[in-house]
């Protein structure tokens, strides 16, 4: 969710008062079949669970269906367009996983030591492209461009790209507009319209770019994540996290204080999820206090670390849990450093 700052943030911080108490009954029939509560809103609920749901109805098929939600009279109308936004989240998260991995294994084979990705893999669903590219850009830290047919007699490709901080993916694919029928975004983002026999040139002009680049800066690939605190295990409190709430609503431009929790010991690792990708455990100190950490998506690549019950520190940002009228406290987990 972009919430930069100034009036943008002030309109989202209003917006999210008249969610709470929205008289639209197929939002609150979506909410109710996620197990949320719209009276405890927050930014990230809706952009991380309602706002995911209502777009899947135009990335797996049709955006009229998210429109029958909001415009639905009955309750049984609303019920059954709420059921159809989850099964078309669920059918969504299903080929994106999957188109995620087949992009993964043809990056690391065919791109391993491009400093700028263009990926061409066929088959890949329009409406998860930048979703896909996005996770790419995460995992190999460069500019991920993905790019599929567009189905108009194979004359052309369509191109989804991603970028990490510190590269501006406009400049870099501006070098090459002379060979876009279409070409649009901004320095985190962009999409493109180009005939097919352009491709190998728009590599070519990309990875110059990218060397040069490089050249200037030779740190340009290295992760640089700097936390806005340092806690151990007994600073870690509800109280801290229910304080940290008065900062949202978070977004880019006001992003959720991030900390690096030092001094603990994994323990009780799970696997949690209906795809068993997330992890869940237990933040040993060193004065026995305990945090309750999740650390979603990334189950096989830190499992086998945490399992070591070896000390860890632990890159994250505090979350409150509110779930059938409960409150607790959870470390969200970004990286984990030995």
């Amino acid at each position: 969710m972009d919430i930069p700052v100034d009036e943008n943030r002030t309109l989202v911080k209003y917006g999210l008062k008249a969610l709470k108490r929205t008289g639209r009954a197929g939002l609150q029939a979506l909410a109710r079949s996620l197990g949320l509560s719209l009276e405890d809103i927050r930014s990230e609920t809706v952009a991380y669970q309602l706002v995911p749901h209502i777009n899947a109805a135009g990335r797996m098929g049709s955006p009229y269906r998210a429109l029958q939600l909001l415009t639905a009279g009955s309750r049984q109308e609303q019920e059954e367009m709420a059921s159809a936004l989850v099964e078309a989240n669920r059918q969504r998260r299903a080929a994106q996983e999957e188109a995620y991995r087949r992009c993964l294994r043809a990056a690391e084979e065919r791109h391993g030591e491009d400093l700028f990705i263009i990926l061409r893999e066929e088959g890949v669903h329009e409406g998860i492209a930048g979703i896909v590219a996005g996770k790419l850009k995460d995992r190999l830290n460069r500019p991920v461009v993905l790019v599929t047919d567009s189905g108009e007699e194979n004359a052309y490709l369509k191109g989804t790209g991603r970028s990490i901080g510190q590269v501006n993916l406009y400049e870099v694919l501006n070098r090459g507009r002379h060979l876009f029928e279409k070409f649009g975004g901004h320095a985190g983002a962009c999409g493109f319209l180009m005939r097919q026999e352009g491709l190998e040139e728009l590599r070519t002009l990309a990875a110059s770019a990218m060397e040069q680049r490089w050249r200037e800066q030779p740190d340009l690939f290295q992760r640089i994540r700097v936390p806005d605190g340092v806690l151990s295990g007994g600073d870690v409190t509800l109280a801290l996290a229910e304080g940290l709430e008065a900062l949202e609503p978070f977004g880019f431009g006001n992003e959720k204080p991030s900390f690096l929790l030092t001094g603990t010991v994994p323990r009780r690792v799970s696997r949690m999820g209906g795809d068993g990708k997330h992890l869940r455990f237990q933040a040993e100190g060193g004065d026995g206090s305990r945090v309750s950490c999740v650390l979603f998506g990334e189950a096989d690549c830190f499992e086998e670390r945490l399992r070591a019950e070896e000390p860890v520190e632990l890159m994250g940002s505090l979350a409150v849990n509110r779930w059938n009228g409960r409150t607790s406290l959870q470390f969200i987990v970004r990286d984990i450093a030995e």
